[in-house]
């Protein structure tokens, strides 16, 4: 029987900006501005996104912007679609380099946030796979 491992929080509230992904002029913030800070999560968003639409094969790009969309989910400052949109870049960044075990704790994290059931019961194999 495989042991139960632990989530951890993956959206740390400490502004940071992180260097430029190779070959890209914006900066994506590595980690998400405070979420009282709006403006700035707006603006950070504004810039993963813009490189999500850039580059198709860019898996660490959208794994941020999927942080920075779950972090405006968990503020609660938005309905659904930030927890959505969020998914899908998980998924996207999953399926792009599926051995990143980051990406799948993303995954895991934004899915432990729903409330069916049948959901919350993938959480724990999306955790397998990021240990994996």
């Amino acid at each position: 029987m495989p042991k139960p491992v632990a989530l951890l929080l993956l959206l740390p509230t400490i502004p940071t900006l992180a260097p430029p992904l190779a070959g890209q002029a914006a900066p994506c913030p590595a980690r998400p501005p405070a979420v009282q800070d709006s403006s700035a999560l707006v603006s950070a968003i504004a810039a993963c996104e813009a490189l999500v639409v850039g580059d198709t094969t860019d898996a660490e790009s959208r794994y941020r912007a999927g942080r920075l969309h779950l972090a405006r989910y968990l503020a609660a400052t938005t309905g659904t679609a930030d927890r959505e949109r969020a998914a899908v870049l998980f998924g996207e960044a999953t399926q792009l380099q599926p051995d990143s075990g980051r990406y799948w704790l993303g995954l895991a994290e934004v899915t432990r946030t729903y409330g069916d059931i049948l959901r919350r019961l993938q959480v724990s194999g999306l955790v397998d796979r990021a240990v994996a």
